[in-house]
């Protein structure tokens, strides 16, 4: 994006993890932020999707995107950045960090 050189990481999800797609193309910046993640929606009858994330902020030491667009993707990998499918803006003042699980 805008002359940005990404590296690409393919990955193939198992079965068990719920999912758009089992199998998932992300992209990371030079810093290695996740940029962009491009899957096909089974749902939606096989639609081409690329979803752009940014804004990053940092909370207890984790980075999370405030921004995030789902756009229509070409089958070489291009995607028409004019018209979103989905837009997210998210105001955050704080996210708290906790451990999963019982304790």
């Amino acid at each position: 994006m805008d002359g940005q050189e990404w590296r690409r990481l393919r990955v193939r999800l198992p079965g068990t993890i719920a999912t758009h797609n089992p199998e998932q193309v992300f992209y990371y910046d030079t810093d290695m932020t996740p940029r962009r993640m491009d899957y096909v929606t089974e749902i939606l009858g096989g639609t081409l999707v690329a979803h752009y994330s940014g804004r990053p902020k940092t909370f207890d030491g984790l980075v999370f995107p405030t921004w995030r667009r789902v756009f229509r993707r070409d089958q070489d990998g291009t995607s028409n950045l004019t018209m979103p499918s989905i837009t997210i803006d998210i105001d955050i003042d704080s996210i708290t960090v906790g451990r999963g699980g019982s304790s």
